[in-house]
């Protein structure tokens, strides 16, 4: 069976978490970790807003 490639992979190759930790200290770790984070609560917090009836009313199904 052959793999079929968009050919994304040879331009823009995955990085990895361990690579990530050993470069500078672990900087490049923690900036990722840290975007992660801040993603979470950003969607939630949207979430929230646009689904607990604060930007959008709630909808009364009867």
């Amino acid at each position: 069976m052959t793999e079929v490639s968009n050919g994304a992979e040879s331009q823009f190759p995955e990085a990895k978490f361990a690579d990530l930790v050993k470069l500078q200290g672990g900087r490049p770790a923690y900036t990722f970790i840290g975007a992660q984070i801040f993603n979470i609560f950003w969607t939630l917090l949207w979430s929230y807003l646009l689904f607990g009836g604060y930007i959008f009313p709630i909808p009364d199904f009867k």
